[in-house]
C-alpha cells in the first residue's frame, strides 16, 4: 500500500500535459557546431528580442556574418529566463519568429527540420501552424501540404491564408473551379489560376520580393516566371535566389552565378578544398607564395584552422613577402598554435606598411583585434531602460537610435540583444567599410563589441573571413 501511494504521488509530480512545441529547441548544440551559449536570451525583455528577430535583414555582406545569423535561429536555448514583458502570443513567439525568419534566409531545408522534429501539433497557435504548412509546400509539394492543410485549416476558419490556401486545394484535387474560384484579394494567385499568359520577370526582384511566401511558390511551381533575358545579379534577397534554384526552368546559362550567389548567402556550403590545394597541402616545401595564400584563403573561407606547418611555410616566405608578418601575428590570436612565431615590431611595422599601401580600411578593422585583447565588460549592470514600444494596434517600434541602444545592451551584459543589433546594423558596420567608403562616425568597432559580451567564437568567425578577404586582395 506503502508503494502504492508512492507511485501515485510521484505520478502527481509529473505534468499532466506537455506542450507539442518549446520555444527554444534547437539543431544546434555546441561551440563546435557553430551554436550560441544556451543562456544568450537571459533576462532580456521578449518585446525587444521579437522585434530585432523580425526586423532582421535576409542578407549579410559577408558570408560569416550570414552564418552567425542562421546559427542563432537554429540553437538550442534555455527560453525560460526571457522577461515577458509582453505576452508571449503566437506574434511574439521565439520557434515562431526564428522558422519565419529562415524562411526568408532561403534555409527551407534546415527550418524545416526543426519544425519537423520540435512540433507534433502546432495547437492553436495559427503562425505556427502557418509556418508549418509553407515549410512543407517549399520542401515537398503542394500535394503534402494540402494534406496537412485539411486537417489543420478547420482550427482557423475565415483567415486569409487558410481560405487562400483551402481555394487553391481544391483546385488540386478538382473539387473547385479556378474561373470562378475566390482568392481573398490576392491579385497574383487570381492571375496565376485565371490567367495562363500571366508571368512576372525574373528580373523585376522587386516585384518579386513583395510577394508572399506563398504566392512566390505557387508562381514558381506553376512556371510563371518568365526567365526571358534574365539578368542575374548579387542583389537577390535570399528567399528569391532560394526559388530560383528550386525552379526547373531556371537558365542553365546562368546556374554558376547563382551557385556563386547562394554560397556566399550561405543557403549552399563552400566547396570542399580542391584536389590542388590537397596537394599544395601534402607538399609544401616546393610552394610559392601565391600557392600557399590560395591554400589558407580556402581553409579560411571553410572557417578552418591552418596546420602548424602551413604557418611555419607562411614565416619562411616572409623573408621575401613581409606582409605574412601581419598574417602569422593574427592566427596566433584567432586560433590555437603549436608554438609561438616569434614576430618583432619591426617585422610587423612593414608589414602594416606594405598591407596598409593597398588597403588602409581592411588592415585597421583587422588590426582592431591585434590591439586590443578581447574583453569581457567589467561594467556594472545599469538600469536598463527598454528601446521597443508596443503601439494600441499591437505592433512593436524602436525609439533612439541603435548604436545608444547597443551601447546599453552592452553595458548590461545582454549578449542576445547585442548580438542581433549588431547583425541588424550591417549598413553602418566596420566591417561594410572593406568595400563601401562610409563615413567612420557611423561605424563601430564590431570584434570589439562582440567580444565585450563574450562571444568569441563568432568574433573569430568575422576576423577569419576578412582575413581571407585581405589575403587574396593583397595578393591580387
Amino acid at each position: 500500500m506503502r508503494f502504492a501511494l508512492l507511485a501515485l504521488f510521484t505520478l502527481c509530480l509529473i505534468p499532466s500535459t506537455v506542450l507539442a512545441y518549446e520555444e527554444g529547441v534547437g539543431l544546434l548544440r555546441g561551440d563546435s557546431n557553430g551554436a550560441l551559449p544556451k543562456t544568450l536570451w537571459h533576462k532580456q525583455p521578449r518585446s525587444e528580442i521579437t522585434y530585432l528577430l523580425k526586423n532582421l535583414p535576409a542578407d549579410a555582406p559577408l558570408r560569416s556574418l550570414q552564418q552567425i545569423k542562421i546559427n542563432v535561429l537554429l540553437s538550442v536555448y534555455d527560453v525560460s529566463g526571457i522577461k515577458d514583458d509582453i505576452d508571449p502570443s503566437e506574434d511574439n513567439h521565439f520557434l515562431t519568429l526564428r522558422l519565419q525568419k529562415l524562411i526568408e534566409m532561403g534555409q527551407w531545408e534546415q527550418a524545416l527540420r526543426l519544425y519537423s522534429m520540435s512540433v507534433e501539433d502546432p495547437e492553436d497557435n495559427n503562425l505556427l501552424a502557418q509556418t508549418g504548412i509553407l515549410l512543407t509546400l517549399l520542401e515537398n509539394g503542394l500535394a503534402s501540404a494540402c494534406l496537412e492543410e485539411k486537417v489543420l485549416s478547420k482550427r482557423f476558419d475565415n483567415t486569409k491564408f487558410w481560405n487562400q490556401l483551402d481555394t487553391i486545394c481544391g483546385i488540386e484535387i478538382g473539387s473547385a473551379v479556378a474561373s470562378t474560384a475566390n482568392f481573398e484579394n490576392s491579385e497574383t494567385l487570381e492571375n496565376i489560376y485565371k490567367d495562363s499568359e500571366f508571368k512576372i520577370s525574373a528580373n523585376d526582384i522587386s516585384r518579386l520580393s513583395e510577394l508572399s511566401t506563398l504566392e512566390l511558390a505557387l508562381l514558381s511551381s506553376n512556371s510563371r516566371i518568365d526567365y526571358k533575358n534574365f539578368d542575374i545579379n548579387t542583389q537577390i534577397p535570399p528567399r528569391i535566389v532560394k526559388t530560383f534554384m528550386k525552379d526547373s526552368a531556371f537558365p542553365a546559362g546562368s546556374l554558376t552565378t547563382l551557385t556563386q550567389i547562394a554560397t556566399q548567402q550561405a543557403i549552399l556550403p563552400e566547396s570542399p578544398l580542391p584536389d590542388k590545394l590537397q596537394e599544395y597541402a601534402e607538399s609544401l616545401d616546393k610552394r610559392t607564395q601565391d600557392d600557399i595564400i590560395n591554400l589558407i584563403f580556402h581553409r579560411l573561407k571553410l572557417g578552418q584552422n591552418i596546420p602548424f606547418p602551413e604557418l611555419k611555410k607562411l614565416e619562411e616566405l616572409a623573408l621575401e613577402n613581409p606582409e605574412n608578418y601581419f598574417y602569422l601575428q593574427y592566427f596566433g590570436i584567432i586560433q590555437p598554435m603549436a608554438e609561438n612565431i616569434v614576430i618583432s615590431d619591426d617585422q610587423l611595422s612593414s608589414a602594416y606598411t606594405l598591407l596598409s599601401a593597398k588597403s588602409e580600411k581592411k588592415v585597421n578593422f583587422l588590426k582592431s583585434l591585434l590591439d586590443k585583447s578581447s574583453e569581457f565588460s567589467n561594467n556594472p549592470a545599469n538600469v536598463y531602460e527598454k528601446h521597443v514600444s508596443m503601439s494600441s494596434d499591437g505592433s512593436l517600434s524602436a525609439v533612439g537610435n541603435q548604436l545608444d541602444w547597443l551601447d546599453k545592451t552592452i553595458n548590461n551584459n545582454y549578449a542576445g540583444l547585442s548580438l542581433l543589433i549588431m547583425l541588424s546594423n550591417i549598413e553602418n558596420s566596420a566591417w561594410v567599410q572593406s568595400s563601401v567608403d562610409m563615413s567612420e562616425e557611423k561605424t563601430f568597432n564590431v570584434l570589439n563589441d562582440l567580444s565585450k559580451v563574450g562571444l568569441i567564437d563568432q568574433t573569430y568567425q568575422i576576423a577569419k573571413e576578412e582575413l581571407a578577404n585581405l589575403m587574396m586582395f593583397y595578393k591580387n
